[in-house]
């Protein structure tokens, strides 16, 4: 026990001594020598620590993130499948929905670049077909793809 105690009272002030030294040594700043040999492990003198040093740039950085991260990441870039087509972009149709005439076979009115025509339930006119027609609202499907036109 004692030996133990002993070891870590003379690491702890051998530790602290070194310490010490390296301080009044920065204090002191060796001015006759004007150059401390760079030891590995060395602190810095009053000269090294009196240069002046570039502002970091911080403008339009996130506060909260630290400066080291704060640069984004190049974006991945998918590589594309030889052989895979661009799946097709098909437009909603044009065509606005009017009004309902409701009953047994209920008739919608559609309206497209100033035309206006009365449509039931599969009907195709303007490239869209008349799915279902509902209270409010038509359901129509174009090139495969189904769309609401309601009012």
């Amino acid at each position: 026990m004692k030996k133990t105690f002993l070891i870590l009272l003379v690491s702890a002030l051998t530790v602290w001594g070194y310490v010490a030294v390296r301080v009044v040594l920065l204090w002191v700043g060796n001015t006759d020598s004007g150059h401390t040999p760079n030891v590995a492990g060395a602190l810095p003198s009053a000269k090294m620590l009196s240069r002046s040093h570039p502002p970091l740039d911080t403008t339009f950085r996130d506060p909260f993130q630290s400066y080291l991260y704060s640069q984004k990441p190049a974006p991945v870039v998918p590589k594309l499948a030889l052989g895979k087509a661009f799946p097709r972009v098909i437009e909603p149709p044009k065509a606005i929905l009017n009004g309902i005439l409701w009953g047994e076979d209920p008739v919608a009115i559609l309206k497209q670049d100033g035309k206006t025509e009365l449509v039931k339930k599969g009907a195709e006119i303007w490239d869209i077909k008349v799915i279902r027609i509902e209270r409010h609202q038509v359901i129509v499907q174009k090139q495969g793809r189904q769309f609401n036109l309601s009012y």
